[in-house]
């Protein structure tokens, strides 16, 4: 367990005085050994914002970062990172198993946001299937696009355990290995709901505990055709 004393002295003896300056203190020691090393760093919003707005701190790695998108949605979520020349991928939008919003305060309830989590199901995977890196991209030209390279979805939480993983994954997880492996204009989730359900069905199958898509088993005539 780290010892709470220690690395406030630890941090004082670096004039580090918060998390954000330990984290760009980590960042700088180690991004050098990366690169080093053959490999390319990889960045979150923040750290790419801590970089891009001071003009005192380190300067960038020899190899250009890749940063991942887990903090900004909407229309023109990826443009600034394209214009730039930045390559990115996205993650913000498919956080599987996860509770947005305020924190759950209810009479009787625990103060806690991950009460919330811990109690609601797996992710709507049609409103996974619907993101796409590229509505995030508004503005962006044809050959800045080329550096969108992908998206993650990523599955986390207080909540998460042995027994609840393989629900809180599927389909929802599915929908996006089909969104990032399709080009942008499939994107209609009633016409892909016969393919996850049949593929959800398959895992199902292999003994993999995937969420249900819609009422009913996986040993319906339909489903096994």
């Amino acid at each position: 367990l780290l010892d709470p004393q220690g690395v406030a002295a630890w941090a004082s003896a670096r004039n580090l005085s918060d998390h954000a300056e330990m984290f760009t203190h980590f960042a700088e020691e180690v991004e050098p050994l990366v690169v080093k090393k053959g490999k390319t760093p990889g960045w979150w919003n923040d750290r790419y914002d801590t970089v891009t707005t001071k003009p005192d701190s380190a300067p960038l790695p020899e190899t250009k970062p890749v940063v991942e998108n887990w903090l900004r949605s909407g229309p023109t979520g990826l443009t600034p990172y394209l214009k730039d020349g930045w390559r990115v991928f996205q993650g913000s939008g498919w956080y599987l198993g996860q509770t947005e919003g305020e924190h759950y305060q209810a009479k009787g309830k625990p103060r806690d946001s991950m009460w919330k989590a811990c109690n609601e199901g797996p992710s709507d995977w049609s409103k996974f299937y619907l993101q796409d890196p590229v509505i995030n991209a508004s503005g962006a030209t044809a050959e800045e696009l080329k550096l969108i390279i992908g998206g993650e979805a990523s599955t986390w939480g207080d909540c998460i355990s042995a027994e609840s993983f393989d629900i809180l994954t599927w389909p929802a997880g599915s929908a996006v290995a089909e969104r990032l492996w399709s080009p942008a204009r499939f994107n209609n989730a009633t016409e892909a709901f016969p393919r996850l359900a049949n593929f959800r069905c398959h895992m199902v199958r292999r003994g993999v505990s995937a969420a249900s898509l819609h009422p009913g088993s996986c040993w319906s005539i339909r489903e096994i055709n």
